[in-house]
C-alpha cells in the first residue's frame, strides 16, 4: 500500500485466525478509506476475510442526539457496502467506551490483526494509546493526510522539500512515505530562526515538485518572496493564506487549513493548476485525488457546511475591509508595532532573524523562563490570553492573524513596556 502505515506493537500474527479486524475509529468510509483498504490487502495475503467493526457510545465526547441518530441511520447502509464488498460487519451500542474496547478486545481474539484508521484527533490519540498494549496481535494505524505527495509524486520520481520548521519537517516526514525526497533547506534547529536565502536553493533537475511553508507558526519566519521554480511550486499557506497579496500563478498548488485566517476548522482551501490535477497518480484513491473533487464541484462527499459557511462571511468581512491589500497594511502595521517594542528594548529579544520575521507570529524571549511565565500569567489576567510559546521552543508567541484587532497589539505593546518597568 501507497500510505504510511506504522505498525504500534510487535506481535506476531496468529495462527489459525478467523479475520483481520479493522476497527473504525473516526473514519466509517467503506470506499475510499486507506486504513480498511490495508485490512483488505493484509487478509488477501493471509486468505482471511475482513470484519469490519465499529461501536457507538452514549459518552462520546461533544456528541448529541443528532450525532448519535447519524451514525445509527447510515449502519444499515455500511452493512449493505459490506456485504457487496465480501466484507463481515459488527456493529456494537454500548453505554461507554470501556464497553466498547471491551468488545474490541474480544473480537480481537479471533483476529490475525486489527487494522484502525489513525488520524489527528482526540478520540483516536486517546485509544491508540492504550489499545495496542492489550492487544496480543499486530495492531497497524493507517494515516491518510499526505494528499500532495499522493496526488503529485509518481513512482521512480523525486520531490524537493524545504524543512524550514515544525510544519515544514512535518510535511518532509510525510512525503517520505512516498518517494524519494530531496531537501534542499534545513532551517529548522537554527537559532536566531530564519528561512534559506532563495539564492543559495539548488533545486532537483526533474523533479516533481518543490514544497515550502510559507508561514511557519512555531518558528515566526514567513517567506517574504517565494522562489522561481522550472517544477510546480507547491505551498502551504495555512497560517497566512489571504494576509497579503500574492501571484496565484507562480503555483502549482496552494493548501490552506481554514482555521487562521479563513474561518473555522474543517475545511481546506486548494488552489490547483488543472494540468496538476490531470496528472494524478494512479494508486491514489478516489477520495483524495484533486480531480475527483474539481469534477464534482466539491460535492464528491457531503462537504462540511457550517465551515465553508463561515468561511464565506470571513471572505465578505475581508472585501467589504478592502480586500487583501488592505489587511496586508493593517497587518504589516499590527506586526511592526510590536517589533519596534522589541527592536528598542534590552529585555526582550526577537527570535526570528528581521528580514524572515512573521506578520502573523512574533515570537520573543525573556532574560528568564521565570519571568516568562510571570509574563504570560499577568497578560492573561488583563485578558491577553495564549501568549506562551510552543511547548517545543518555549518563550512568547503573539499570533496576529487578520481577524486580531489594533487595539489588541496596542494593548500588549502597553503591556510589555509595563512589564519591563517593573521587572527589567
Amino acid at each position: 500500500m501507497n500510505v504510511r502505515v506504522r505498525l504500534l506493537n510487535n506481535n506476531p500474527i496468529r495462527p489459525q485466525a478467523k479475520y483481520v479486524l479493522y476497527w473504525a475509529q473516526m473514519n466509517r468510509r467503506v470506499e475510499s478509506n486507506h486504513a480498511l483498504a490495508h485490512a483488505v490487502e493484509l487478509a488477501n495475503g493471509l486468505q482471511l476475510p475482513v470484519l469490519f467493526y465499529e461501536g457507538l457510545t452514549f459518552d462520546y465526547p461533544y456528541a448529541n442526539d443528532r450525532f448519535h441518530a447519524f451514525i445509527l441511520e447510515g449502519v444499515p447502509y455500511t452493512e449493505k457496502r459490506c456485504q457487496k464488498l465480501g466484507l463481515g460487519y459488527f456493529f456494537y451500542l454500548r453505554k461507554d467506551a470501556a464497553c466498547a474496547n471491551d468488545m474490541l478486545y474480544r473480537l480481537a481474539a479471533d483476529a490475525a490483526a486489527v487494522v484502525t484508521d489513525d488520524y489527528p484527533a482526540f478520540i483516536a490519540a486517546r485509544h491508540n494509546l492504550s489499545v495496542p498494549a492489550r492487544i496480543d496481535i499486530p495492531y497497524y494505524a493507517v494515516d491518510s493526510s499526505c494528499i500532495v505527495p499522493m496526488n503529485l509524486l509518481p513512482e521512480g520520481q523525486s520531490a524537493d522539500y524545504t524543512n524550514t520548521g515544525s510544519w515544514g519537517a512535518k510535511a518532509t516526514k510525510e512525503a517520505k512515505q512516498f518517494g524519494k525526497i530531496n531537501v534542499i533547506a534545513n532551517t529548522e534547529k537554527d537559532f536566531p530562526t530564519r528561512l534559506p536565502d532563495v539564492a543559495s536553493l539548488k533545486f532537483t533537475p526533474g523533479a516533481a515538485y518543490v514544497h515550502l511553508t510559507s508561514n511557519e507558526t512555531i518558528a515566526g519566519t514567513q517567506w517574504k518572496a517565494f522562489p522561481k521554480t522550472e517544477a510546480p511550486l507547491v505551498c502551504d499557506m495555512s497560517s497566512d493564506i489571504l494576509s497579503r497579496p500574492i501571484d496565484v500563478t507562480q503555483f502549482g498548488l496552494l493548501y490552506a487549513g481554514a482555521q487562521k485566517n479563513l474561518g473555522p476548522s474543517g475545511v481546506t482551501l486548494v488552489v490547483i493548476r488543472k494540468d496538476l490535477a490531470e496528472k494524478v497518480n494512479e494508486k491514489c484513491p478516489a477520495f483524495f485525488r484533486y480531480k475527483t473533487h474539481l469534477d464534482e464541484n466539491s460535492l464528491h462527499n457531503t462537504p462540511p457546511c457550517f465551515a465553508i459557511y463561515m468561511l464565506t462571511l470571513c471572505t465578505r468581512w475581508l472585501l467589504k475591509l478592502g480586500g487583501v491589500d488592505a489587511i496586508a497594511q493593517i497587518n504589516k502595521a499590527k506586526a511592526a508595532k510590536i517589533y519596534t517594542a522589541l527592536d528598542a528594548s534590552a529585555f526582550y529579544k526577537a527570535t526570528a532573524v528581521k528580514e524572515f520575521r512573521s506578520d502573523m507570529n512574533v515570537t520573543f524571549r525573556l532574560p528568564t523562563e521565570a519571568l516568562e511565565e510571570q509574563f504570560v500569567k499577568e497578560a492573561s489576567a488583563k485578558g491577553m490570553k495564549q501568549l506562551k510559546g510552543h511547548r517545543s521552543v518555549g518563550g512568547i508567541r503573539a499570533s496576529i492573524y487578520n481577524a486580531f484587532p489594533v487595539a489588541g497589539v496596542d494593548a500588549l505593546v502597553a503591556f510589555m513596556k509595563e512589564f519591563e518597568q517593573k521587572n527589567g
